[in-house]
């Protein structure tokens, strides 16, 4: 179908006459009046009925203007959302999530401030490990991750630190310690504890037990294979025992406390895959760097 035979088309219906079409169009009368032939004859159909002053849509006209009329709203509507999607003012980005990301303030102001900018860009989410969104980031599952350095990111990929934070335990605002300002390793030696599946948070299962035997301690794991912090976070909430989380993760429905001696600096990073962002992703980052600078200044 030859769009520019169709607006052709138009233009001639609603002037009702070749010579004001033409005019209309910038198209010398004998060129545009091949035009609507040969797009009768692709058509096998009359369109216009030749009178003595001027010309009138024949029934089959009638009938084809409406849906031409529909068809180039359709293809410039196609134009917009494809010049917009290429401009990053419209699309979807994938964005891979740590389900404690969005308790860092950094991470909520750089979503607010880019929804502002750009409100018709939507987002979908996906709960995932960290070292998971950096496995889906790289075969382009993902467009970006937020996730916690337990490791660094694989080869390819490109990422900028958010936050710093640290490990603790969490305990239920009930539980005998939660008013401890500290807590020691004693404290907690005989405390059950909820621990992440091992296969899908392998790194940060890791990174939390070499934290713990550094200071000597090896927890009593009640409860083994938790695939959410949030999960975890409410059995936590629930008395169902302790957990050694990120410190900024913990919620009002727990009591987040430093365990004495242990040090283990994490960091929240927004990664993403270099070779193949986006106009939408550069925006992104734009914004979560100037979020990330303001804090600094």
């Amino acid at each position: 179908m030859n769009l520019r035979r169709l607006r052709y088309f138009v233009a001639v219906a609603e002037e009702e006459n070749i010579h004001r079409a033409s005019a209309r169009l910038h198209i010398a009368q004998p060129a545009l009046s091949r035009q609507i032939r040969l797009l009768e004859e692709e058509l096998g159909t009359t369109l216009f009925v030749r009178l003595p002053r001027g010309i009138a849509l024949s029934p089959a006209g009638i009938s084809y203007l409406e849906d031409a009329r529909q068809i180039l709203r359709l293809s410039d509507q196609a134009r917009s959302r494809a010049i917009a999607v290429e401009s990053g003012q419209m699309g979807t980005l994938r964005v891979g999530f740590h389900d404690a990301a969005h308790h860092y303030p950094v991470v909520k102001s750089a979503f607010r401030s880019f929804r502002t900018e750009f409100p018709n860009v939507h987002f979908r989410f996906i709960s995932s490990s960290s070292q998971n969104q950096f496995e889906a980031l790289i075969i382009n599952d993902l467009d970006l991750g937020f996730a916690y350095g337990w490791e660094q990111p694989m080869a390819g990929l490109q990422h900028i630190k958010l936050a710093d934070d640290d490990l603790g335990v969490a305990l239920s605002p009930d539980h005998p310690l939660a008013n401890k300002p500290k807590i020691y390793v004693d404290d907690i030696r005989n405390e059950p504890f909820l621990w992440a599946d091992t296969i899908a948070f392998r790194s940060h299962s890791d990174a939390i037990m070499s934290a713990c035997a550094a200071i000597g301690f090896i927890p009593k794991i009640w409860h083994q294979g938790l695939t959410s912090l949030e999960a975890m976070i409410s059995l936590v909430a629930a008395g169902m025992g302790l957990a050694i989380i990120p410190k900024a993760a913990g919620s009002g429905d727990v009591v987040v406390r430093t365990i004495e001696g242990m040090s283990h600096p994490v960091e929240l990073m927004l990664v993403w895959q270099g070779e193949r962002s986006s106009s939408a992703v550069s925006n992104f980052i734009g914004h979560t760097r100037r979020e990330v600078e303001k804090r600094q200044a």
